[in-house]
């Protein structure tokens, strides 16, 4: 049997594959450089622990003298030392370094894979500071920039005292406030403890000045634990939004690792074998690795305040790592790295203070990390800002616009998690292009096959994954939450107050959002060219399904541009549904025509408002439903595009199909005609083959002048957007646009002729494991479609994935039997197997 049959038959038999907690590559103590090209500095230590004792007792040494600020310290295997304050330039930990209390002060430490380095432990506390850097190593010692921080290739474990890391208001402070109230009691507050409370305006509202982001210090607290007295009055107003109110972050901590100063600061690097669990500990101005552009020299990549960098050697437990109770305070790009790493999890932390970003998923090969009850505050991003990711000259230097979770795919659990005061977005998903995967992730990987070459994995590998975006609140950022690139996974009860849009999805057709509530600041709605919106479903393939909004005080609700067709032979048709919301703004939902120049007539181009309750603004103006058909250049006036609205004002049979006005009888239809531009075309051009193997005219309209729809619809059986307006239809009250009242809406959601890219995932981190040849992972396969169990055909899979069961998409016409207009089970199995393709079976229609 071949490894490749032997992990199908595993994970269809629910067996996990090859076992987890193997032994990696052989630690060699003699080796001049470790994992990542790292120096291994327990080569040449000055002084080395003799036997297991304390510190600062001369006989815990070989030289029979307690290290000195310059030497270079090795506890060599087997030996533990404690420490109540201490320096030395380099500690290497080949055994156990105790911190007990005090301050120990290094330039770089270094925990080997057979180290351990312990500040408190859980159920036992302590109270310690560890200072690192300030000095840069010179580049033929450290030719990587390694040194000058915390690296950890072993194990590290640290506890501080329980403190609530932070908590909403239960009222809005204003500017001179001394005092704050509490929502719900706080643990271990004390007074001197650095508090931080962000900036809650709208960037509509704060425009060009500065952050009313601020600190201060705690001077009491009353015995119930709600009530904060604050040494000195608050510097500006923090006020909120109907129920939402900011929060406040506890910045100080009981363990708390710091860098000695800003000429070269420290960072804290996990990697290759490293496992860590860490409790109640500050990070203090950590982190190298700015928002300027990446170089070699003057900024240098990867070193971040706290970095998982291909953590992805063998461990045991459940998690690699826990971080939990945490406080991060300032970095010159980013707090919290997960690179090329599985199974962390980061549970109710505080950060505060990130330039570029606070917590961040690199690359698109993690999964099964686990962020939760976590707030991220205050991300600046650059100056000027960067609106987009992705923009720079290096496509691979990302993360620099001010965003406080940056997630490079859907593959990780993102639950009840707060952004504030970011430059750009609370929550940001943008998939990296292909990356090279260094080493192995040994979490799956057999050692005596570990691979020799670097691996590089397709850019559909980094996107799907069923993984809920639940309960995350964003505030006072310029987009809540900001999706990129198809990912089927569900946007979930998630909110966004005094944001400029709440939610953008971005070429995201298979994702779902169930579940957004958003608030706007209706004295700051922005102007006709940047209006606040709620939902700017926009981008192509936009999303179709957004379900129970609940959006008030935007300009706009839902910004809808209409999903555009396809001229490709059976190509896709999108419909969106808009269903269950409620909207009070003064345009609830603007239904924005898209006649790109690309779109035929093939399928419609349908959008449904169901049952969705309208009010009026603040002003008592303004309209539920906005048509808006924008005309201009590179057109298909003639590309289908109907819009329906079902149960209008959640009353059942008030049903209705909504024109545009420019869809009534005697408007003039275009002529086909070259007077326009054209995307891609020289000037000297004025038409072109497209794909289809057409001719393509700058304006796509009739072969004849002057025809009006009804007379166009009479010979043709073409008008603008494909229909003609019916003289019933009139204007309405509440809705834009002829309005055509209607008994019953046709369905929706038709599946396509073309199923294609079922990509919804189980278990494809199996497929990073590197066990094989990466090619060996893919393989042609023939798969089987059945309808109600019955097999109606097969289709061949030129990139299905063995072990996850994942392919990169396929095309399978379905024949007219079984296109009844009525919903059916759609399973596409392997042939000669049960094995489903994830996602498969699904219930759609089919038409």
């Amino acid at each position: 049997m071949t490894r490749t049959a032997f992990l199908l038959m595993c994970a269809s038999l629910g067996i996990a594959a090859p076992a987890q907690h193997l032994p990696g590559r052989a630690f060699d103590p003699k080796a001049p450089r470790l994992f990542d090209g790292m120096p291994n500095f327990s080569l040449r230590p000055r002084v080395t622990a003799a036997q297991s004792g304390a510190w600062g007792d001369p006989r815990t040494w070989e030289s029979g003298s307690v290290p000195k600020p310059t030497d270079t310290v090795l506890i060599p295997p087997g030996v533990k030392v404690t420490v109540v304050d201490g320096e030395a330039r380099v500690i290497a930990v080949r055994g156990m370094l105790s911190v007990a209390g005090g301050t120990l002060i290094a330039n770089t430490v270094q925990v080997l894979p057979d180290g351990y380095l312990e500040l408190g432990h859980s159920g036992q506390p302590v109270s310690a500071r560890l200072v690192l850097g300030g000095e840069r190593l010179s580049k033929s010692d450290d030719p990587e920039q390694y040194g000058a921080g915390l690296l950890v290739l072993g194990r590290l474990v640290a506890c501080g005292a329980l403190k609530t890391p932070f908590v909403r208001l239960a009222s809005a402070p204003k500017r001179g406030a001394t005092t704050l109230t509490l929502a719900q009691p706080v643990q271990g507050w004390q007074p001197g403890d650095t508090l931080a409370i962000p900036d809650t305006r709208s960037p509509a509202r704060r425009g060009k000045s500065a952050s009313w982001s601020e600190k201060c210090k705690i001077a009491a607290l009353s015995p119930d634990g709600r009530t904060v007295t604050l040494a000195a009055p608050l510097a500006f107003d923090h006020a909120g939004q109907e129920r939402f109110l900011p929060h406040v972050l506890n910045l100080t901590r009981s363990v708390t690792v710091l860098s000695k100063g800003i000429a070269t600061p420290a960072h804290v690097f996990l990697g290759e074998g490293a496992t860590t669990q860490i409790e109640n500990v500050a990070f203090n101005d950590l982190g190298r690795t700015g928002t300027d552009p990446l170089h070699p020299e003057k900024n240098h990549v990867a070193r971040y305040a706290f970095h998982f960098h291909h953590a992805s050697g063998p461990f045991r437990g459940e998690w690699r790592g826990k971080l939990s109770g945490c406080a991060f305070d300032g970095s010159p790009k980013w707090q919290l790295v997960l690179h090329g790493t599985t199974k962390v999890r980061v549970e109710n932390n505080a950060f505060w203070g990130a330039k570029g970003a606070a917590v961040v998923v690199e690359d698109g090969h993690e999964a099964w990390n686990e962020l939760v009850g976590n707030i991220a505050a205050h991300c600046a991003g650059t100056t000027p800002g960067e609106s987009e990711p992705g923009q720079r000259p290096d496509k691979e230097d990302v993360g620099s616009e001010g965003v406080g979770f940056w997630l490079a795919n859907a593959a990780n659990l993102c639950k009840d998690n707060i952004a504030a005061d970011c430059a750009l977005a609370g929550f940001l998903k943008f998939p990296r292009p292909e990356r090279p995967l260094r080493g192995s992730l040994a979490y799956f990987a057999a050692p005596t096959e570990l691979p020799s070459r670097e691996l590089r994995f397709p850019w559909a590998d980094n996107l799907p994954f069923p993984v809920p975006f639940e309960s995350n609140e964003a505030y006072a950022c310029l987009h809540g939450h900001e999706f990129w690139e198809e990912s089927p996974f569900v946007v979930r009860d998630s909110v966004a107050w005094n944001c400029h849009q709440g939610l953008v999805p971005r070429f995201t057709e298979p994702m779902v959002v169930d579940g957004l509530i958003v608030r706007g600041d209706s004295g700051a709605l922005g102007d006709d060219s940047d209006p606040t919106i709620g939902v700017p479903n926009r981008y192509y393939p936009v999303t179709g399904q957004l379900k129970r909004l609940d959006i008030s005080g935007m300009a706009i609700g839902v910004k809808q541009q209409t999903p555009r067709g396809t001229n490709e032979p059976n190509g896709r048709q999108f419909d969106v549904r808009i269903e269950d919301s409620v909207f009070a703004c003064p345009v609830g939902v603007r239904i924005e025509g898209d006649l790109h120049y690309k779109r035929d007539a093939v399928g419609q181009s349908r959008t449904l408002v169901k049952n969705c309750k309208f009010s009026p603004s603040a002003s008592g103006s303004g309209r539920g439903i906005d048509m808006v058909l924008p005309f201009g250049n590179d057109i298909n006036p003639l590309a289908a595009d109907e819009v329906y609205v079902e149960s209008f004002q959640g009353k059942p049979g008030a049903n209705f199909r909504l024109y545009y006005d420019i869809q009534a009888p005697s408007v003039i239809v275009p002529f086909a005609t070259p007077d326009a531009g054209i995307h891609n075309l020289p000037p000297d051009q004025d038409e072109a083959l497209y794909h289809d193997g057409e001719k393509h005219f700058r304006i796509r309209g009739l072969p004849e002048k002057g025809l009006t729809n009804q007379q166009a619809w009479a010979k043709y059986k073409k008008a603008w957007a494909g229909s003609v307006a019916p003289l019933e239809a009139k204007k309405h009250p509440t809705l834009g646009g002829l309005v055509q009242a209607i008994t019953t809406v046709p369905p929706l959601f038709v599946q396509p002729l073309a199923l294609s890219g079922i990509q919804l995932d189980g278990d494809s981190t199996a497929c990073w494991s590197a066990v094989h040849n990466w090619h060996k992972l893919w393989e042609r396969l023939e798969l089987e479609v059945r309808v109600d169990g019955k097999k109606i055909g097969t289709v061949h899979a030129d990139q299905y994935n063995a072990v996850s069961h994942r392919t990169d998409g396929f095309r399978f016409n379905f024949p007219s039997t079984v296109r009844d207009g009525r919903e059916h089970e759609i399973a596409i199995v392997v042939v000669g197997t049960e094995i489903h393709i994830p996602g498969s079976p699904l219930r759609r229609v089919l038409r």
